[in-house]
């Protein structure tokens, strides 16, 4: 086995030029892509063949937006995605045309919008993200497991914002209040007991969420 090569710093006038024409690199490929696109769509439309878009999809390298690229053939082609084969179907739609894709503007990366980057550490989106899964189900009228916890959870969360603002305030009022005092003041509101139940309350939930039974729909 080769030994792995070492890394090697770029010097830095180095490193902006590489960065600047990966962005060249990116633009060029996109453009690349939707030509290809376009034409899929073509051959789609008046010929009734799909296997371009199937062989665009399968040349898209990993990091590219192949779920932007799905939405954009299926939306201007006979296009139709299967999640059992893995690949396109053929879909009529009589409603497309060649003058339908004359009148095409818009970029195949801008069929699904990409989306926002989130940190790892912002572990307080994961939070909100399970609680709308958790709403989602109750809306649809689905049977879960412990759908309570989502109360819980809701109000300690809402516990935590009310103590983080309480401890803002506290803030406002002391201008001059240091930094470890601020700690002090947060922790008061925020006391370790509620830490402690606020983690055991997430944690039995995500672990109920992952680990519950498919989800019946209510009669």
């Amino acid at each position: 086995m080769a030994n792995k090569q070492a890394f090697v710093p770029m010097a830095t006038d180095i490193l902006t030029k590489e960065i600047v024409a990966i962005g060249k690199v990116g633009n060029k490929l996109n453009a690349r892509i939707q030509s290809a696109a376009l034409n899929a769509v073509y051959y789609s439309v008046v010929h009734g063949d799909i296997r371009f878009g199937n062989q665009l999809l399968l040349a898209m390298n990993n990091g590219l937006r192949k779920n932007s690229l799905v939405a954009f053939l299926e939306k201007y082609g006979k296009f139709q995605w299967s999640k059992e084969n893995k690949s396109f179907v053929f879909r009529k739609n009589d409603a497309l045309t060649v003058e339908s894709i004359e009148a095409i503007d818009e970029r195949w990366f801008e069929t699904i919008k990409a989306p926002e980057p989130v940190s790892m550490y912002d572990f307080e989106a994961d939070v909100t993200k399970f609680i709308k899964r958790m709403e989602k189900a109750v809306l649809e009228k689905a049977t879960i497991k412990h759908v309570e916890l989502m109360d819980y959870i809701k109000s300690a969360i809402d516990k935590y914002h009310d103590d983080q603002l309480c401890a803002e305030d506290a803030q406002e009022e002391h201008g001059d209040i240091t930094e470890g005092e601020m700690l002090i003041a947060e922790q008061e509101v925020f006391t370790e007991a509620d830490q402690e139940e606020t983690g055991a309350l997430l944690r039995a939930a995500f672990e109920g969420e992952s680990n519950r039974q498919p989800m019946r729909r209510a009669a």
